[in-house]
């Protein structure tokens, strides 16, 4: 109701001079209003002091304030049919502009949203790029402390290497070199080593085990060789109990 008033004195081409006398009345009643109830003595100045008081300043005030706007709301003109169209297009176009703006913070923030979600994603995936990067230098060294745990001073060497012959696998090629005595030696140490190895769900698709000894040929020249060679890989270690 006080929006609709507004509205009129808005698209009024004239403003009554009833209408202004009103309205300033009811600025003034308000004034007083205000004014009373801090220093009653200011507006009551008739009849006895007993009776200035804030609460008697309230009802007074109240009353007037209620009556002028009264007044206004009576003399405010009524809307012509042109007046009446202008407000119906002033309302539909600023209810077509909220829309707009509703649609557009929206979008905005479905935008914010699908750009969380691609950082969290961005984020996710450089997690387990860094996890798998990390995971990937661990296992040759962790293969590489096995060895020497199992082999102890027998232990030369080990290389880790991917596994190029299937592209679709992550297991790794690993070769170890120790010294052995023997052939007897090396079964022992072989069996220990794959036994070992392959227990620990390392991505290992296949160990190849060299064992090397010290042989003097017939000159009397001693040197390094492999005397013995043996190959697991993972497919024929799982079937072994």
């Amino acid at each position: 109701m006080y929006f609709d008033i507004f509205d009129n004195l808005l698209c009024a081409e004239r403003v009554d001079a009833m209408l202004i006398i009103f309205c300033l009345l009811f600025l003034i009643a308000i004034i007083v209003f205000i004014v009373g109830l801090i220093r009653p003595c200011l507006i009551m100045r008739w009849g006895p002091e007993e009776k200035k008081t804030r609460k008697r300043m309230a009802i007074i005030g109240s009353i007037t304030i209620i009556f002028f706007f009264a007044c206004v709301i009576v003399s405010v003109p009524p809307m012509t049919d042109e007046q009446k169209v202008a407000l119906q297009q002033k309302q539909q176009q600023e209810k077509e502009q909220k829309a707009l703006a509703d649609a557009q913070k929206k979008a905005q923030e479905n935008q914010a949203t699908a750009q969380k979600a691609e950082q969290e994603k961005q984020v996710s995936a450089q997690k387990v790029y860094d996890d798998q990067a990390v995971y990937d230098k661990w296992v040759p060294k962790e293969i590489e402390r096995l060895s020497k745990k199992t082999l102890g001073s027998n232990f030369i060497s080990v290389t880790v290497n991917d596994n190029l012959g299937d592209l679709n696998s992550d297991g790794k090629i690993v070769l170890i070199h120790f010294d052995t005595a023997g052939r007897k030696i090396f079964n022992i140490n072989a069996e220990d080593i794959f036994k070992d190895l392959y227990s620990r769900g390392l991505p290992i698709d296949e160990i190849t085990l060299f064992g090397e000894a010290e042989l003097v040929d017939v000159y009397g020249k001693t040197s390094k060789r492999i005397v013995a060679k043996c190959t697991m890989p993972k497919s024929t270690a799982s079937k072994i109990s």
